[in-house]
């Protein structure tokens, strides 16, 4: 999985490289995230998050932010699978309306039961060293 971030003259856009070609509707079964975090005062802890998924009519999305979640259209993320590239587009206030951060993504795979279990809540990754942007 490889990703960069690039400021649009709207706000942001996150390219995440996944090794396969990515679903255009939910399978039915599986749940599929493909998230990126952003840590906007450096302290090491996430701060906002940007998040696709499949869903049955295609690519839905979602985010995070110290204020609580937003889902859909109102979370003003949009998620585009574009063969093994997930692009999520975003203005400047999905992630506090902060010119530079650092930043990292994953993704997660599975059954619901799986994904919402306790094991995939700890990812043993250190919660320094993100990339900086702008680099």
């Amino acid at each position: 999985m490889g990703a960069v971030v690039t400021r649009t003259a709207g706000g942001f856009e996150v390219r995440i490289r996944v090794a396969g070609t990515l679903p255009q509707v939910w399978d039915g079964s599986n749940v599929e995230n493909v998230v990126a975090f952003f840590d906007v005062d450096l302290d090491g802890r996430v701060d906002y998050e940007a998040r696709g998924h499949p869903a049955e009519e295609g690519w839905s999305a979602s985010s995070r932010s110290p204020s609580g979640a937003g889902f859909g259209a109102a979370s003003g993320v949009t998620a585009t699978p574009v063969g093994d590239t997930l692009v999520l587009s975003f203005p400047a206030s999905v992630v506090g309306d902060a010119s530079s951060f650092q930043w990292s993504v994953a993704t997660e795979f599975g059954s619901l039961a799986q994904v919402a279990s306790g094991t995939t809540a700890s990812d043993f990754a250190p919660d320094s060293g993100g990339v900086r942007f702008p680099a």
